[in-house]
């Protein structure tokens, strides 16, 4: 039963870093990340675009829906700036708990995004126009995995093909 309940947490995951990646890609409540956001992915509407910004929340323990949102919409807000690292592609480096101003025995469960361009007037979604998630996990995580690089023509093992695995570990483990 444990597996089958992995197996969905792992297609969202997949499903997500193609437009929101995070270094770590498992991060944690107390780690710092830093978030990759490709602007051509998703709905597309960033694409271009300079500069962008996050909208950012967080979804946790205490209810439901987006909560310490320290971004301020509509405005050239420096909270969610993020830096231009290449063509389309930009980033910004956080401490999940200060940057949201998590309380003792608050849990994070996700990072919740928009982002925009300065006044708020061209939006990055997801694909259907949804909000963006990516999952935190618990600091005292076991072991978790994920396929980074899929090529949907191989997506099966045959004998004939040798395959490399290996761990991807957490900073605090390396």
């Amino acid at each position: 039963m444990k597996k089958l309940f992995l197996l969905p947490l792992l297609l969202l995951t997949l499903r997500v870093v193609a437009q929101v990646s995070c270094e770590p890609v498992f991060p944690t409540q107390s780690g710092n990340v830093t978030i990759f956001f490709d602007a051509t992915q998703g709905n597309g509407a960033l694409t271009g675009v300079s500069p962008v910004y996050a909208h950012m929340g967080v979804l946790t323990s205490a209810g439901q829906g987006w909560q310490h949102v320290p971004t301020t919409w509509g405005i050239a807000d420096p909270l969610g700036a993020m830096q231009n690292v290449s063509p389309n592609i930009w980033k910004k480096t956080i401490n999940i708990q200060q940057f949201f101003n998590i309380q003792p025995g608050e849990t994070v469960n996700s990072l919740a995004f928009v982002f925009r361009n300065q006044s708020g007037s061209i939006v990055g979604r997801a694909a259907d126009g949804s909000d963006i998630f990516y999952n935190v996990y618990p600091d005292d995580a076991p072991l978790q995995t994920v396929f980074l690089n899929l090529r949907p023509r191989r997506w099966w093992l045959t004998p004939a093909h040798k395959y490399r695995f290996g761990p991807r570990l957490p900073n605090r483990v390396r």
